[in-house]
């Protein structure tokens, strides 16, 4: 509800949406919603008398299913609904109209082991000699569960690259920080930034 509302406030101000407009929102963001699943840290056990249990950890899908990845025990895997929260947050809060919520959008990668979640911009034409100078971003934020993969935010941009109207995404930016306890205020600051 209270994603709800940011995102009716938002575009009430910037944008002037209809009712239809916003339901199509509302249910676009749901959609995702839906796709996105809930990691756990499950404890990996040898099972037999005698033998003790390494400090080893398995990441799953809190509904079952294979092994995302092992890790030890500084390991913390995003709250991936979370995540969602804070980029649908700061888009909502942003006010420019910049970034399109319409284009948010879930991906799994290694049978959920790496996930990204990508927004892009609306189109804008760029004053410029050549015609047809459009530029537009794209914000990815990726995680992983397989003990390897960071935290990672990249801002690439896409914009004309020559006069016969070739265009090509390229990386302006790109942050990274470990996946260890305590890295929920850092996701926060990474979607707020």
């Amino acid at each position: 509800i209270c994603q709800k509302a940011c995102i009716f406030i938002y575009n009430l101000k910037q944008t002037k949406m209809t009712t239809n407009q916003l339901n199509k929102e509302f249910d676009h963001l749901e959609s995702i919603r839906s796709k996105v699943f809930e990691p756990v840290k499950l404890q990996l056990h040898v099972g037999i008398p005698g033998f003790n249990s390494p400090d080893t950890y398995g990441i799953y899908r809190k509904s079952g299913g294979e092994c995302l990845g092992t890790v030890g025990n500084k390991f913390e895997p995003a709250n991936l609904h979370r995540y969602m929260d804070f980029i649908t947050k700061s888009i909502c809060e942003d006010g420019s109209g910049f970034f399109d919520l319409n284009s948010l959008n879930f991906e799994e990668f290694f049978g959920g082991s790496k996930v990204s979640f990508t927004i892009e911009s609306k189109d804008f034409e760029v004053e410029s000699p050549v015609l047809g100078d459009v530029f537009k971003t794209k914000i990815h934020f990726i995680t992983g569960f397989d003990g390897r993969t960071k935290n990672h935010l990249t801002w690439s941009t896409k914009r004309l690259t020559c006069k016969n109207g070739a265009k090509s995404w390229k990386t302006e930016l790109d942050l990274s920080y470990k996946n260890t306890q305590g890295n929920v205020g850092k996701l926060e600051l990474f979607t707020e930034e």
